[in-house]
């Protein structure tokens, strides 16, 4: 049974030589009262080729992109009855701070 032990130390020598996963980008998106803004659509899009993600920002105002490569990004916000809003961060070998985005709401006509 030397077979098992062989077995698990090959198994730890390869995963501890995979590649460290690529950083995620969370945030929260709120109004001017602090109130979570769901149901948002998130769209990250980098800035030197223009590729995108999009996702819906959940009950809890929070977004999540995963497996975000390293580079600039713009993130943009859009919901109904609110102005959008455009950030821009910057990616590295880590995942950055969570930006906190405040939609301001949009003017009556």
């Amino acid at each position: 049974m030397r077979i098992v032990p062989v077995f698990l130390a090959v198994l730890t020598a390869v995963w501890s030589q995979s590649p460290p996963a690529a950083p995620a980008i969370t945030g929260f998106v709120m109004d001017s009262s602090n109130a979570s803004v769901a149901g948002a659509t998130a769209t990250l899009r980098r800035t030197d080729d223009a590729s995108q993600q999009v996702t819906t920002v959940g009950i809890t105002g929070t977004f999540r992109f995963d497996s975000v490569a390293a580079g600039d990004y713009e993130i943009e916000i859009r919901r109904e009855r609110f102005q959008p809003s455009v950030s821009r961060i910057r990616v590295g070998s880590r995942s950055p701070a969570p930006p906190r985005i405040v939609l301001a709401a949009a003017e009556l006509r």
